[in-house]
């Protein structure tokens, strides 16, 4: 059984993008490569950038430190 904490990677706080594409230590555990923004594109100035975006597929959060 996987330990929770592996599941949650800390990146830079310069980071604006990040991708996943699941544990591909075998083939049962990966996933098609998504990727995710800190940001939103729609208005920089209404919208404030979060630090902590999570996969849809297999819920591996990414933190900015």
């Amino acid at each position: 059984m996987k330990n929770k904490f592996e599941n949650i990677i800390y990146v830079d706080s310069n980071v604006n993008r990040v991708s996943c594409d699941g544990d591909m230590t075998n083939s049962i555990d990966g996933h098609p490569l998504v990727y995710m923004n800190f940001s939103s594109k729609k208005s920089s100035s209404l919208v404030k950038d979060i630090n902590q975006v999570q996969c849809d597929y297999c819920g591996r959060q990414f933190i900015k430190k």
